[in-house]
C-alpha cells in the first residue's frame, strides 16, 4: 500500500477514473468516465451503465425531448454503428448497419435524427431517409435544430456549413489559420460555437458571416438564450495540472467572466441546466459530479449531486479484430520512466523522450548504455541521454532541472526544462542541434501530419491526452480512419495502467474523431523532425556512422561526459578527448570497421581534423590479415587531410582502434574518418601437397630477416623470390640443399614494413606465401 500512496504522491502527471461531461436531465444525471468508455445514469445516489463500449461516452447527445442519448456503438471487431439509447425503456436502438465509418449522432427540434456514413449525411425521420453527399468523412457533423443545415469538417480540419435545401456549402474558418473541430449549434440555429486544436473557442455567427474569438478554453456549451458560453480552462506548469476553473462568456467575446477561483479544486465541462443560471460540472480528481448557481457573474456552489468513493471503472478497447492494419514506419521506443537511470524519475520527461525516440530513429547519437530496474531488467542504449550531462555538435548539455523528486538532472531534460525554458521552446532546437531539421508548428492540421508520417518522417505532438498536456511520435497512421499510430513515451493508454510499458505503436483518434481508442482531445502544437541517415558503411567509415561500422566506447570507465566533438574535419565532424600517460589501457576508444569482402590489399588512411588534434603519439591499432599491428602517428603534424598509416591486406574482419592511452597526459586526440584504398587481391593460399610443405615460414610477421624451415634431398636447388605489392622483385636468392631437414635465413632488414609476396621453388613445385615484413 505504502508503494501505491508513493507512486500517487509523485505521480501527478495523469489521474484516472474520474468522470466527464456530465448532464443534469431533471431529476437524473447522463455522465461518462475520462476514458469515454461508459454511458452512466445517476440517480438517487445510484449509479447505473447504460452502454459500455469503447468510445461510446466521446461527443454523445441528448434528443430536445430528452428521451434519447445518440452515441456510437464499437463492437469487439472494431466496426461501428450510429445507436440511440431510450431513457424511457431502457432500449438500445441501432439506426445503421455496423461499418467501419460511422459518424456522431445529432437531432433536430422536430425529431429528425443526423449522422454520417463514410461521406454521405444520412437524415431520418420516422421510416423516410435522406441521404447528402458531404464529399469528405466526418465523424461530427450535427445538424442544426431546425433541420436546415449540416457543420461538418474536413481532412484539413476546416469547418463547412452546408444547406441541405440547395447544396450551398461555405468554408466558416477559411480566414483563421490552423484545424477546427466539434462543432455545437446554438439552439436558434444561428450560431455555431466550435474549438481549435490548439484549445481555443471561436463562434460563427450566419446571419453575419462573421467569427468571434472567445479565447483559451475547452468544452463550450451554449445558454438556453443563445447569449452565453460556459466553458473551462485548465493552467498546467510543468507536465502538472495546477488549476481549473469555469468561465463564461457572451457569444461575441466581448464579456468574459472567471466564475471559480478555487484552490486545489479542478472544475471542468460545465453545461447549464434548466435554467441559465444554475450549472453542472465535475471536479476531476475528486470525483464529484456537482451544481452551482452563478450570482453575479460568480458560482455560488450549491452541493455536491454525486460523489464516487472510489476509481470510475471503465472499459478499454480491446478489438478481436482489427479492421485497420498498421501502417507506420519503425521507430525506436523509449519510456520516459522505465528506460532511464534508476535515480532519475521521468514522469515529466516526455519531451525529451520523444525527441530522443526521433534521434534514435535517425541514428544521430552513439549509444551510451544504462542499466533499468523496472518494470524488468534491461539496458537502455539512449536513456542517459535524457538526463545525464554530455556534449554533442559542439554544444554542452549541461542547464539543470529538478524531476519530480527533486533529483537535479541535465542532457534533454535539463536542456527543455531548466529556469523558464520549455518544450514549447526548446524542443525544436534539441532537434536542430543533433543535425535534424526541426520548427514548431503552433496550428497543425491533420492533414499537414499525415503528410510527415507518410514521408517516412516522425512528428512530435503535444496534445491532450492528459489534463496536463503530454508529447507523442507520430509515426504513422490507420488507413483513412482519422486514427494516428505513435510511440507514446508513457506507454499506452488504451491498455489497463498508465504508464505501462507497451506504448509502442499506440493508437488515439484524432481531436473529432472516435474509433474507440483513446482521443488526443486538442493538439496545441508539434515539433517536424526531417533527415536521413549516414551511408552505409564501405571502405571509407565516418565518425558518424554510429552502430554501423563506427564505434565510440562509452562503457565504464568511458562516459559520454568525457567524448567532445568539433564541427571540422572529414564530412564536417571529428570526436575528440583528452589524452592519458597510460600507455596500455584505454579509458576512451573508437573503432571502425569497414565492409570488405576477401582478401586483398589496402592502402589505410586516417583523416586528421584541422583542431582538437595535438597528440603527438596516436597509436592506431591495426587488424590484418596476419595479425594486429600499431602504428604511431603524431596528429600535431597534419592538418585537415588523410595520412597513410601503411598498406596492408585485410580480409573481412578488419578493423582499426584508437584510444587515448598514448603515455603523454592531456593532449588533444582526435577521433576522425578512417579509409581503405583498394590495391588490387591478395595472393590466395593454395592447398599445400607434402612436396609443397617442405618449405615454409618459421614465422610471420617477420623483423629483420625471414627463416625458412626447409626439408629437401641433397643437391636440390631452391629458388627464393620476395616480390613487394607491385610485383617487384625485392630479393633473389639460390640454394643447394644439403638434404634433410635445415633453415636457411634471409637478411631483409633494408625493406620497409608492408606486404610481400614470398615465392619458393623446388623440385619444379612452386610455393606462394604472404610475408608480412615490420620494422
Amino acid at each position: 500500500m505504502m508503494n501505491i500512496l508513493f507512486f500517487i504522491l509523485l505521480n501527478p502527471y495523469f489521474v484516472d477514473g474520474f468522470f466527464a461531461h456530465p448532464v443534469l436531465l431533471d431529476d437524473h444525471l447522463i455522465a461518462t468516465d475520462n476514458h469515454y468508455s461508459a454511458l452512466y445514469q445517476i440517480s438517487d445516489e445510484k449509479m447505473d451503465t447504460l452502454v459500455s463500449s469503447p468510445g461510446s461516452g466521446r461527443y454523445f447527445s441528448i434528443s430536445p425531448d430528452r428521451q434519447y442519448i445518440g452515441f456510437k456503438l464499437i463492437n469487439k471487431q472494431g466496426l461501428q454503428c450510429p445507436g440511440l439509447y431510450d431513457l424511457l425503456t431502457g432500449e438500445i436502438r441501432s439506426l445503421h448497419d455496423f461499418c467501419t465509418r460511422v459518424g456522431q449522432v445529432s437531432f433536430t427540434e422536430n425529431g429528425k435524427i443526423a449522422f454520417t456514413i463514410g461521406t454521405e449525411l444520412i437524415v431520418k425521420e420516422d421510416l423516410n431517409e435522406n441521404r447528402y453527399n458531404l464529399g469528405t468523412y466526418a465523424n461530427i457533423a450535427p445538424i442544426s435544430p431546425d433541420g436546415q443545415y449540416v457543420v461538418y469538417n474536413d481532412d484539413h480540419d476546416d469547418l463547412w456549413v452546408l444547406m441541405l435545401k440547395n447544396m450551398d456549402r461555405k468554408c466558416i474558418t477559411a480566414k483563421l489559420e490552423g484545424g477546427f473541430f466539434w462543432p455545437k449549434w446554438s439552439s436558434n440555429s444561428r450560431l455555431i460555437v466550435f474549438s481549435s486544436l490548439h484549445g481555443h473557442i471561436y463562434v460563427y455567427s450566419l446571419p453575419e458571416e462573421k467569427v468571434y474569438q472567445i479565447g483559451e478554453g475547452t468544452s463550450p456549451t451554449w445558454s438556453s438564450d443563445n447569449k452565453f458560453l460556459l466553458y473551462h480552462r485548465s493552467i498546467t506548469d510543468d507536465m502538472v495540472l495546477i488549476g481549473s476553473d469555469l468561465y463564461l462568456a457572451r457569444y461575441d467575446g466581448k464579456e468574459r467572466f472567471k466564475l471559480t477561483s478555487t484552490s486545489g479544486i479542478h472544475e471542468m465541462d460545465p453545461v447549464f441546466c434548466n435554467d441559465d443560471n444554475t450549472i453542472c460540472y465535475h471536479t476531476y480528481d475528486q470525483r464529484e459530479i456537482c451544481l452551482g448557481k452563478i450570482e453575479d457573474n460568480r458560482l455560488i456552489h450549491q452541493k455536491n449531486i454525486y460523489k464516487c468513493e472510489k476509481f470510475l471503472e471503465y472499459a478499454l478497447p480491446q478489438f478481436t479484430l482489427t479492421c485497420g492494419s498498421r501502417d507506420s514506419i519503425d521507430v525506436p521506443y523509449y519510456h520516459q520512466v522505465y528506460d532511464v537511470p534508476d535515480w532519475f524519475n521521468g514522469h515529466w520527461a516526455c519531451a525529451p523522450t520523444t525527441a530522443i525516440m526521433a534521434i534514435a530513429y535517425y541514428n544521430k547519437l552513439p549509444y551510451w548504455n544504462c542499466w533499468c530496474s523496472n518494470p524488468s531488467g534491461h539496458t537502455s542504449h539512449f536513456g542517459r541521454y535524457l538526463c545525464e550531462l554530455y556534449h554533442y555538435r559542439e554544444v554542452d548539455y549541461n542547464l539543470q532541472a529538478q524531476d519530480p523528486s527533486g533529483n537535479w538532472a541535465s542532457g534533454g531534460y535539463g536542456y527543455m526544462w531548466s529556469g523558464s525554458n520549455r518544450p514549447y521552446t526548446h524542443m525544436a532546437p534539441f532537434l536542430s542541434n543533433h543535425d535534424i531539421v526541426s520548427w514548431r508548428d503552433i496550428t497543425p492540421t491533420f492533414a499537414e501530419t499525415i503528410a510527415e508520417v507518410n514521408a517516412g518522417y516522425p512528428y512530435g505532438m503535444c496534445v491532450g491526452l492528459t489534463a496536463s498536456g503530454h508529447l507523442v511520435l507520430a509515426v504513422g497512421q490507420v488507413l483513412d480512419w482519422h486514427t494516428l499510430i505513435f510511440n507514446d513515451p508513457y506507454g499506452n493508454k488504451n491498455t489497463a495502467g498508465y504508464p505501462s510499458y507497451d506504448g509502442k505503436y499506440s493508437r488515439y483518434d484524432w481531436p473529432g474523431y472516435n474509433n474507440g481508442y483513446e482521443n488526443l482531445n486538442n493538439v496545441y502544437w508539434c515539433v517536424g523532425a526531417q533527415s536521413d541517415w549516414e551511408p552505409l558503411t564501405d571502405t571509407i567509415v565516418d565518425d558518424l556512422q554510429f552502430n554501423d561500422g563506427f564505434y565510440l566506447h562509452t562503457e565504464p570507465p568511458s562516459s559520454m561526459v568525457y567524448w567532445r566533438d568539433v564541427l571540422t574535419g572529414y564530412n564536417g565532424h571529428a570526436w575528440w578527448t583528452y589524452t592519458t600517460a597510460a600507455t596500455y589501457q584505454d579509458t576512451c576508444y573508437a573503432v571502425w570497421t569497414p565492409v570488405l569482402t576477401g582478401l586483398a590489399d589496402y592502402n589505410l588512411y586516417a583523416y586528421i581534423p584541422e583542431s582538437y588534434a595535438n597528440a603527438t603519439a596516436a597509436r592506431y591499432h591495426i587488424n590484418t590479415y596476419a595479425g594486429s599491428t600499431i602504428v604511431i602517428i603524431d596528429q600535431s603534424s597534419y592538418s585537415d587531410e588523410w595520412v597513410l598509416l601503411g598498406m596492408f591486406g585485410f580480409m573481412s574482419d578488419a578493423y582499426v582502434r584508437l584510444g587515448d592511452a598514448t603515455g603523454i597526459q592531456g593532449q588533444y586526440i582526435a577521433f576522425d574518418a578512417v579509409k581503405w584504398e583498394y590495391l588490387g587481391p591478395g595472393i590466395e593460399e593454395m592447398e599445400t601437397s607434402p612436396l609443397q610443405a617442405a618449405v615454409t615460414l618459421a614465422k610471420n610477421p617477420v623483423r629483420g630477416y625471414i627463416e625458412l624451415n626447409i626439408c629437401g634431398t641433397i643437391g636440390a636447388r631452391l629458388d627464393i623470390v620476395l616480390y613487394d605489392i607491385t610485383g617487384r622483385c625485392v630479393c633473389d636468392r639460390h640454394e643447394i640443399l644439403n638434404g634433410g631437414t635445415e633453415k636457411i635465413v634471409c637478411d631483409i632488414g633494408y625493406l620497409s614494413s608492408g606486404v610481400y609476396i614470398l615465392m619458393t621453388s623446388m623440385n619444379g613445385q612452386e610455393t606462394f606465401n604472404k610475408c608480412i615484413i615490420v620494422r
